[in-house]
């Protein structure tokens, strides 16, 4: 196999994560992390920073159905203009952080 195919059958670090995120079922102990951030090339602490990210918009996207469910309605957040800290990082609605991950 030429490296020209391996890379094309290469999986993105952020669907690696989130395979693994939703495997887990949201448990992630250091082993688990230690051994995601060696598939992924990344740190630990970045695979925490994913892991919690995702842990969120979980959370956060499992309420949103329930209120749909319950008839309620979920605030339009698209008009808004994303906040910002002095060197332009973005920071997500959802998890608090500047630059998260990417979903």
């Amino acid at each position: 196999m030429t490296s020209i195919a391996i890379l094309s059958e290469a999986i993105p670090p952020s669907q690696v994560l989130s395979k693994v995120f939703k495997e887990s079922n949201g448990f992630s102990d250091e082993g688990l992390i230690a051994a995601t951030a060696k598939r992924v090339l990344l740190k630990p602490e970045e695979v925490r920073m994913w892991f919690k990210h995702l842990e969120v918009v979980t959370k956060e996207a499992a309420a949103m159905r329930k209120s749909k469910n319950e008839g309620g309605t979920v605030a339009d957040t698209t008009d808004k203009q994303p906040v910002r800290d002095s060197d332009g990082d973005e920071l997500c609605n959802t998890c608090g952080e500047f630059n998260p991950p990417e979903l």
